[in-house]
């Protein structure tokens, strides 16, 4: 079949008809309940949770979605993360414009420090005005890795990653990629959506948790081992990005592996000494 723009203006005319009809109480975004791995958030032009997808609320300590329905990014997040999560909502809900493949921190299922691709789109009220956004959240697998366009970029990256426990200068990291440090900024940010000194401290936070929760090391040695060479430092870095200190980051980590081990345990005595379900 041949499509004509007469054709494709009448079924974009079509198309926007049947949502026009739909009742607004309909539901068919509770279809994005059912999308594996990616959560949804709708928000109104403030900020604030209008709709949360089922696997959003256990992230954040609740039990219900309707928990964080009027709640902000500021309300549930470390204050830098919300920061920059408000930052890119204001940009959608000014411009009109969407935001989309952007390389984000954020938790994973299990409490932890991960990357995430974050798509926002703003939504329009039947006036045609910006009202509120959708934001959906996918892994990007692997932790510590962002999708990374340019070679540029790629290439920055890597060296920052494999470097974190010295110094990391932008003229050094520009030079080995061969562009001016301002050339060098313009292609991260446009790969990542992040500086490279984010992009740095982000990093050397994220393999510090690495670190608290894998190794013994004590915090001075993390903290060197990661670039910081100044505890202080390190301490307001990784609290910017995380909601508690590096030693209590560690201690609840430990807790949660004792906690699974013993419920390992306790399931294993109850199914045998074996650890096998004796009915099978």
């Amino acid at each position: 079949m041949i499509r004509t723009k007469t054709s494709d203006d009448r079924a974009s005319l079509w198309s926007d008809n049947f949502f026009a009809s739909l009742e607004p109480t309909s539901g068919c975004h509770l279809a994005l309940n059912h999308l594996p791995g990616v959560r949804t958030v709708i928000k109104d032009k403030l900020g604030r949770f209008v709709w949360v997808s089922e696997n959003v609320p256990a992230r954040h300590g609740f039990t219900t979605t309707d928990e964080m329905l009027g709640l902000h990014d500021r309300d549930i997040n470390p204050p830098a993360l919300a920061e920059v999560y408000w930052r890119d909502d204001k940009t959608v809900l000014e411009s009109g414009q969407s935001l989309l493949a952007k390389a984000e921190i954020s938790f994973n299922e299990a409490g932890l420090p991960d990357w995430f691709v974050v798509n926002k789109v703003p939504l329009r009220n039947r006036r045609g005005e910006v009202c509120g956004l959708i934001a959906i959240i996918s892994p990007h697998h692997g932790l510590g890795q962002v999708p990374i366009g340019s070679s540029a970029a790629q290439t920055a990256a890597k060296h920052i990653k494999q470097n974190l426990s010295e110094p990391l200068r932008l003229n050094d990291i520009a030079e080995i990629v061969g562009l001016s440090v301002r050339q060098l900024q313009r292609q991260f940010s446009a790969s990542t959506g992040l500086t490279l000194s984010e992009y740095i401290v982000r990093c050397r936070v994220m393999e510090a948790c690495r670190l608290l929760r894998e190794s013994e090391l004590q915090l001075q040695q993390i903290a060197s081992h990661v670039g910081f060479y100044d505890q202080s430092a390190f301490n307001r870095a990784f609290q910017k990005y995380m909601p508690i200190r590096p030693l209590e980051y560690r201690r609840a980590q430990t807790t949660t592996r004792i906690g699974a081990a013993r419920h390992l345990a306790d399931s294993q005595s109850c199914s045998g000494s074996n650890g096998i379900d004796s009915d099978l």
